[in-house]
């Protein structure tokens, strides 16, 4: 018969960890109010690249819902209406990154310089959700 060990198995730490991994899905994005583009219909953000000295572009995929006043083609168009009045880097995206009972972590803050939207095809064959997509090329990037 084989010895037991008399000491316990320690299966935890001895000191509680105080950090926790972020997850993908826990983020909200957050535009002006005047573009009313709401942050349920923000499906993925690629965040921008730091290359050659200056931060390239940045991706925000949106889905579409059918509503004459909240969908993300209305938004956007409202988005664009304001650019046309207004330089971009008067306003801000913010994406705020959530911790595991939704408290807010992390924050980016966004200034444009530049951006391009491609609303999607209308298609007879395609039965996926509808998306647009916005290209921001941001003039500041900064997280608190």
């Amino acid at each position: 018969m084989a010895k037991q060990n008399s000491e316990p198995l320690l299966f935890y730490r001895s000191k509680p960890i105080q950090e926790e991994p972020k997850f993908h899905h826990r983020f909200v994005v957050e535009f002006p109010e005047e573009f009313n583009l709401h942050s349920y219909l923000v499906q993925s953000v690629s965040p921008p690249i730091w290359e050659n000295n200056k931060w390239g572009e940045m991706t925000i995929i949106f889905i579409d819902v059918l509503s004459k006043c909240n969908s993300s083609s209305m938004g956007l168009m409202n988005m664009i209406n304001f650019s046309k009045k207004h330089k971009p880097e008067t306003f801000l995206i913010k994406i705020k990154i959530l911790g595991p009972v939704g408290e807010i972590t992390e924050e980016w803050l966004i200034a444009p310089l530049d951006f391009k939207v491609i609303f999607s095809n209308f298609e007879y064959d395609n039965k996926n959700l509808m998306t647009h997509k916005l290209i921001v090329y941001p003039a500041e990037f900064t997280m608190k």
